[in-house]
Order: structure tokens, then C-alpha cells, then sequence
């Protein structure tokens, strides 16, 4: 698990790997909302790309999300990838941060 260790009024981007050419996007979810928000702020092209620029060539971009630390404690922060119109299937993948807020 991956930690975020800020004060008060922090803001800490994360940049997830994209596949949104295959429908799937992240979704977001904080245990404690009054420790940290979380907020999707679109997308970019991959930092790392083996794109070549051939024609039809489609890359996915990533997503980035900003975490605002909103008062002191900890809590988590869950990220799942999925398609959103495939209610019943597991994420494909995800990721978790530990956030730990300090005044």
C-alpha cells in the first residue's frame, strides 16, 4: 500500500495508468471524507509511452486525481479500474493509499 503523509491543506496528485481506449476508468473512494478529499482532474498523455505514432494507433491516457488533506487523522484511500457499464465483474485492478494528515 502506498502512503501520503501531509499537513492541513496539502494537495498531492496521482497519476494512474489510463486504458480508457478500452473503456475502463478509475473510480475513486476515500474511507474518512473529512480527513481527505479526492477529486478526478482528467486526463494526460502516459509519462512512459511506447507509442510510435503509426496510423490507427490509439494510446490510453492516464488519470489524475488531486487528494486535498482536509483535517488531521488518517484514513484510506481506495482506487478501482472498471468498465462502468459491467456492474457485476471486478475491477481489473486497483490501488490503495494510506493518507495520514498531520495539523
Amino acid at each position: 500500500m502506498n502512503t501520503l503523509d501531509l499537513s492541513v491543506g496539502d494537495r498531492h496528485t496521482v497519476r494512474l495508468h489510463g486504458r480508457g481506449t478500452a473503456g475502463y476508468a478509475w473510480s475513486a473512494i476515500v474511507d474518512d471524507p473529512q480527513i481527505a478529499s479526492v477529486t478526478f482532474m482528467g486526463t494526460a498523455p502516459p509519462e512512459s509511452s511506447t507509442a510510435t505514432g503509426a496510423p490507427g494507433f490509439s494510446a490510453s491516457r492516464d488519470e489524475i486525481f488531486q487528494v486535498i488533506a482536509l483535517a488531521a487523522g488518517g484514513t484510506t484511500l481506495h482506487f478501482t479500474q472498471s468498465r462502468p457499464w459491467e456492474k457485476n465483474k471486478p475491477p481489473i485492478t486497483s490501488a490503495d493509499y494510506a493518507i495520514v494528515v498531520r495539523e
